[in-house]
């Protein structure tokens, strides 16, 4: 009527040290792999503001690279097939947004409130352009 599972009952093989250690190596590891997810956005602008910014947008451009490469050799950039566009497509979008925002900020830095004008007339005429297209 009752089964029984006789493993249940055995005793637990004693755990080697290379097993105790490789677990706690994996723990540590995903703690840091955690910890640097978490950390990396705040210290890439930390960095770009205390050592400039050519030390952020190469930090930046290795990371573009870092994303593409993991979602390539993942698999995961199959994903993104069916979209209108590339994924490199998207990427150099991103970069050239983030130019023109650096290119905005620079302007108010250097050309104070000229900036404002500039930029307005060439958002106007990007709208319009994309407008007529």
């Amino acid at each position: 009527m009752w089964r029984v599972d006789a493993e249940v009952f055995q005793p637990f093989s004693e755990v080697r040290l290379v097993d105790r250690v490789t677990g706690r190596l994996r723990s540590f590891g995903r703690l840091f792999l955690l910890a640097g997810f978490l950390s990396y956005p705040l210290l890439l602008i930390i960095l770009g503001v205390v050592y400039g910014g050519l030390v952020f947008w190469g930090l930046f451009g290795v990371s573009m690279c870092v994303i593409w490469l993991v979602l390539t050799r993942t698999g995961y950039a199959r994903n993104f097939e069916e979209w209108d566009s590339s994924l490199s497509g998207k990427l150099a979008a991103i970069t050239v947004g983030f130019l023109g925002v650096m290119g905005f900020f620079l302007g108010l830095f250097w050309l104070r409130l000229w900036v404002l004008p500039i930029f307005g007339a060439f958002l106007a005429l990007l709208v319009a352009f994309m407008l007529k297209k």
